[in-house]
């Protein structure tokens, strides 16, 4: 079922992905030809910083929950009514997903926030 599940996400987001650049590619941008200048490579790298960081605390985040889970499972001191446990039960695939598809998200937002703050400076 966990499969089933995260096999429909990973092809969701490759639809949305692609529907997303085949819109952009039809908007005519002006000087999508020229190199990219100092100034962009710049936005560029500070929104993926950003994005790495997330993902990479978002990863750290679920093996330690996980880890943590299954020694208090172990010990048998896990309450089945707290939050936690509920949130714990889900499995670390989809949970790295689930990183990985809001780092991606802040990424492209803080990469448009830069981009657009930039412009009006």
């Amino acid at each position: 079922a966990v499969t089933a599940v995260l096999l429909k996400t990973v092809v969701a987001v490759i639809v949305i992905e692609v529907i997303l650049h085949i819109l952009l590619a039809m908007d005519s941008q002006e000087g999508v030809d020229e190199p990219e200048d100092e100034r962009e490579r710049q936005l560029r790298y500070k929104a993926n910083e950003i994005g790495y960081w997330l993902l990479s605390i978002g990863v750290i985040g679920c093996v330690v929950q996980q880890l943590i889970h299954q020694q208090l499972l172990s010990m048998g001191e896990v309450p089945e009514s707290d939050a936690y446990v509920l949130l714990s039960m889900g499995s670390i695939e989809l949970k790295l997903v689930v990183v990985f598809w809001i780092s991606e998200i802040v990424r492209f937002a803080s990469h448009i926030y830069y981009y657009r703050k930039d412009d009006l400076a």
